[in-house]
């Protein structure tokens, strides 16, 4: 009787997951891998998860490498790691939360042979402090500098800004992408000795 009532649920679950079998098996041909370097299941998904993050990096982009501006959430730019969230007003603008183990990954096209150039980030953070303590932005593996300030109204903290100097690449040197990563550690007393911390980040601006 329970199969009955359900048919069509069961006819549509069927229907997808027969299509996401179709959509994964042509994306593991795209990226030059078989069957069984692959499967569906989550321990054996980041072959596929590599292979494709790999063939994004070595892909020209489409538009123009960026130099100054303001990007959203919604500007496209490739992120790493991350899960949507949501957040009551004023911050409902935060829209990405860090990975679980507290690091994400940011890729962008910069324009970075022209000299150096300023980067600022929102960031939102656990009110321990512990987190934004110790907070590291690493520009392709090289941790760097960070200016903090906090954005207030009388008492309430809006939300932070944390600022890097990205370095110039000398033009034999550019790179399509610009690897952006966020590391927040902090020491925790119930454990042997480090773990890192999530946090979310809204709106960057090149400056």
């Amino acid at each position: 009787m329970i199969q009955e009532a359900n048919s069509w649920d069961l006819r549509l679950y069927e229907f997808g997951r027969n299509l996401f079998e179709e959509q994964l098996r042509n994306l593991r041909h795209t990226v030059g891998l078989t069957a069984s370097e692959t499967e569906t299941s989550g321990r054996e998904i980041e072959p596929l998860r590599s292979a494709v993050l790999d063939r994004f990096l070595h892909t020209s982009t489409l538009g123009p490498t960026l130099r100054y501006g303001r990007l959203a959430q919604s500007s496209g730019f490739f992120l790493d790691g991350w899960a949507e969230r949501g957040y009551w007003p004023p911050i409902k603008r935060w829209l990405r939360w860090a990975a679980p183990t507290g690091r994400s990954t940011l890729y962008l096209p910069l324009q970075r042979t022209g000299g150096p150039g300023a980067a600022r980030f929102e960031i939102i953070y656990p009110r321990d402090l512990a987190t934004l303590k110790d907070l590291e932005i690493r520009v392709d593996g090289h941790p760097l500098p960070i200016t903090h300030m906090d954005v207030k109204q009388g008492d309430d903290i809006y939300f932070h800004l944390s600022e890097i100097e990205v370095p110039a690449l000398h033009p034999s040197a550019a790179r399509r992408w610009t690897t952006i990563e966020f590391v927040a550690t902090s020491t925790d007393e119930g454990t042997a000795g480090r773990e890192e911390r999530p946090f979310a980040l809204g709106n960057i601006e090149l400056l």
